[in-house]
């Protein structure tokens, strides 16, 4: 990684502004997102700031955070402007899902989330609103405005969220 590299180790990143890092993935020394690449381990990343990261000769990773077989916790963080998406995640063993619930991807709708993200991600309950409450590094999101639920019932793609006026369901 281009600003932060974890191999086979647990690490915890709170309040950290992540920004403007780049990674050459033809490079033999680069692994993974320019933000934060995560190898193995676990790894716990909140109330950080991860944007402007670029991956060039990008190979599908993460220009923001790649997670490949680490347990990763993602939540409350402001994940927005990289090249090359804001998470990728690798991890095949098991199917792991990654948690990246509870952040700002820099778009209000779901789809502009998913295109955000690569891999086996649950992204629901995300923030509508990338305001930091703080001028304290990192991100400090506004809790409880702007959530959204997405969940599928039988067929069909449900959303809630609190600052929506009426409930969204689409059928297959």
């Amino acid at each position: 990684g281009g600003g932060i590299l974890c191999v086979d180790s647990s690490v915890s990143v709170e309040e950290c502004a992540i920004v403007d890092n780049s990674v050459i993935t033809d490079d033999p020394v680069a692994i993974g997102g320019a933000g934060i690449a995560c190898i193995g381990g676990a790894c716990a990343i909140e109330e950080s700031r991860i944007s402007g990261n670029v991956v060039e000769d990008n190979s599908g990773q993460g220009g923001g955070v790649s997670c490949e077989g680490a347990a990763t916790t993602i939540w409350g963080n402001a994940i927005t402007g990289n090249d090359g998406g804001g998470f990728n995640n690798t991890t095949v063993i098991d199917a792991a899902v990654i948690d990246a619930s509870g952040n700002w991807w820099g778009t209000r709708t779901a789809a502009g989330v998913a295109a955000e993200i690569s891999g086996n991600v649950d992204f629901t309950r995300f923030l509508l609103t990338g305001e930091d409450t703080s001028v304290e590094p990192g991100f400090q999101p506004t809790l409880g405005k702007g959530n959204v639920r997405v969940k599928v019932v039988g067929g069909r793609l449900m959303i809630t969220g609190d600052n929506l006026d009426n409930q969204i369901i689409i059928e297959k």
